[in-house]
């Protein structure tokens, strides 16, 4: 997703000295004093290409909101790394494809997706009882 790019975007809080500094842009929530980042909300960016693998990295997120750029490619799977995760939406990014990992189902996430080339989660099916 052309790191530069978000650098030339996010340049007056982003600090390459302070490797903490993002955690002062408006789309980056971290936790306390460690600086861990909990929060990821990037939406309307204009941000294009795939997602990085280096997401999974961000052992603390709980939040993961990329809607309405331009990502393309496939899911990564290393977004099944992302065990914190409660919240994952990734709506209007028509050109990306690929299945949730399934690591990431069944554990309660909320997972938004607008996109018919990303196959969600499976639903449960209805359970059935036999018949006496």
């Amino acid at each position: 997703t052309k790191g530069d790019q978000w650098k030339r975007k996010f340049k007056k809080s982003w600090n390459d000295k302070d490797p903490c500094s993002f955690c002062e842009l408006n789309e980056v929530i971290c936790n306390g004093k460690k600086k861990r980042v909990t929060e990821l909300s990037i939406v309307n960016k204009n941000l294009n290409g795939p997602i990085p693998t280096k997401i999974g990295l961000l052992a603390r997120l709980t939040k993961l909101i990329l809607d309405g750029n331009d990502l393309t490619g496939s899911l990564p799977t290393q977004i099944g790394d992302l065990t914190q995760l409660t919240y994952l939406s990734l709506k209007g990014n028509s050109q990306l494809y690929g299945i949730v990992p399934t690591s990431l189902c069944g554990i309660g996430i909320e997972i938004n997706i607008d996109n018919t080339n990303v196959t969600d989660c499976p639903s449960k099916a209805p359970s059935t009882s036999p018949s006496d």
